[in-house]
């Protein structure tokens, strides 16, 4: 059934043949990580993410479902800034039976996709994790305990050489909080004039749109979880188009309580930064 735009139905996943669907790797991601080899797979205007094992995968399952499928007002607001769900399909693939989630496409028919793929907050760790692995990410990211977020990948078009260049994690990890503005200058470059302005415009209000539902919201709390800021870098001829978008639940959890502050910090310094 759907509901909001979105597949609330909770009944055990369908299953197809990868033949009998037109599947193709998503060529404009840049973030994140899966148990194996299994990537992100486009199939028209959605795309197919793999569902993580364990707890993850259900974590993440469950966050679409509470989103796309409850009518409270608190998750109304958000509805807008999550991917459409359309349930979870299971596809018979090189690697057998591959459980997946069926997402929006948010750059479908785009030209030329830039994409920004940021992991929000100042903790990067679950709070029931290990000794080790807290000590393990703190080590690993001192930078996003300070500004709120670190940058996990991002695809830039050049219009001078009419092609793309990507940046990985690893480029994220060695921005420093005296540079990491720098990434916003070089994200936006392709864009001229009016038609940046519009673009920085709508990115923003995009973004106090979400700090605003962050202020209140005391049912989630966000750990490695990210944001996607993303636009059409084909300007000539083409209206607008931006946005951003929450997406990777696979540490939300609700049984933390308390407003999330360490993703309040990070949308405060990352609104200031895109402003300035």
């Amino acid at each position: 059934r759907q509901v909001h735009g979105g597949d609330c139905s909770k009944s055990s996943s369908s299953q197809r043949d990868a033949l009998s669907m037109t599947l193709s790797p998503f060529e404009h991601s840049v973030g994140g990580s899966h148990d194996d080899e299994r990537g992100i797979l486009v199939n028209g205007n959605c795309i197919l993410k793999p569902v993580q094992s364990g707890i993850r995968g259900e974590r993440e399952i469950n966050f679409y479902e509470k989103v796309w499928c409850n009518n409270t007002s608190e998750l109304a607001t958000i509805r807008q800034f999550v991917p459409r769900y359309h349930g979870c399909e299971e596809v018979h693939d090189e690697w057998g039976l591959t459980r997946y989630m069926k997402l929006e496409n948010l750059v479908h028919d785009m030209k030329k996709p830039c994409v920004l793929d940021l992991k929000m907050g100042t903790i990067t760790h679950e709070p029931d994790a290990p000794a080790d692995k807290i000590e393990r990410e703190r080590t690993k990211f001192p930078f996003q305990k300070i500004v709120g977020f670190r940058v996990v990948g991002m695809r830039v078009f050049r219009p001078e050489s009419d092609s793309f260049q990507r940046f990985d994690k690893h480029f994220g990890r060695s921005l420093t909080d005296t540079n990491f503005h720098l990434v916003f200058a070089d994200f936006f470059k392709a864009l001229r004039g009016n038609f940046r302005q519009q673009v920085l415009s709508q990115v923003l209000r995009q973004l106090r749109m979400i700090e605003e539902w962050f202020e209140t919201q005391t049912v989630f709390r966000f750990i490695a979880s990210s944001l996607l800021i993303y636009f059409d870098g084909q300007t000539h001829g083409h209206a607008v188009r931006c946005g951003v978008r929450m997406i990777d639940f696979a540490h939300v959890r609700d049984d933390v309580g308390g407003i999330d502050k360490g993703y309040m910090h990070g949308l405060q310094v990352l609104i200031k930064t895109i402003e300035n």
